[in-house]
This record gives C-alpha cells, structure tokens and sequence, in this order.
C-alpha cells in the first residue's frame, strides 16, 4: 500500500511510504527512487538542500506505521481501535480452538 506524506518540507517531490508485504519491509520513496536505510533510519534532503532524518516507528501487529520527520512524530493513518484488534486475533483464536475440538 503506497501512503503519501503531506508534509511543506518535501512539497512537489512525492515523499510516499510503501509498508510493509509479507516478504518485504516498509519503504520509503522520494522522488520516484526508493531510499536506502542504515539502521532503520532514512536520511534525504528537503527541498532547502537540508538532511533530514525520516524513521518508521511500528506499532505491534498493525501494518501501518508512523512516521518520524526530524522529531515530529506523523499519523499515518489513524491506529486500530480494540475491537479491530480483536478481529483480527479471531481467526486465530478459532485455529487453536477447532484444533483441540478435533481430538
């Protein structure tokens, strides 16, 4: 899933986060190039010819992380609620639960 970033540093230039697939890890794209990471921290220029440091924060099994743009923490998306979480914990707790009832 491709997420646009809004943010007035890097206007025009198409700062998008690509989270994470089952094989892969979450990426983060400026100016059309994939960014490399060291360390899980992102370091690219804004559009004042500036480094700033991007870094993807996770929060336990939701997919979409959050982003840290130079020590401002942006929502990506807004987090799970409990009762998402539990649906999403159901089917596992029914893969357990079926497996005792067979025996």
């Amino acid at each position: 899933m491709d997420i646009p970033v809004k943010d007035p540093r890097f206007d025009g230039r198409g700062l998008t986060i690509i989270t994470a697939g089952l094989w892969s890890s979450a990426k983060v794209v400026l100016d059309g190039s994939t960014q490399s990471s060291k360390k899980g921290r992102f370091v690219v220029q804004d559009n004042s010819g500036n480094d700033v440091v991007l870094q993807l924060k996770f929060n336990g099994i939701d997919p979409i992380p959050k982003l840290n743009i130079g020590g401002a923490m942006i929502e990506l998306a807004r987090p799970l609620s409990w009762y998402e979480y539990c649906w999403i914990g159901l089917p596992i707790l029914l893969f357990f639960q079926a497996g005792r009832l067979a025996h």
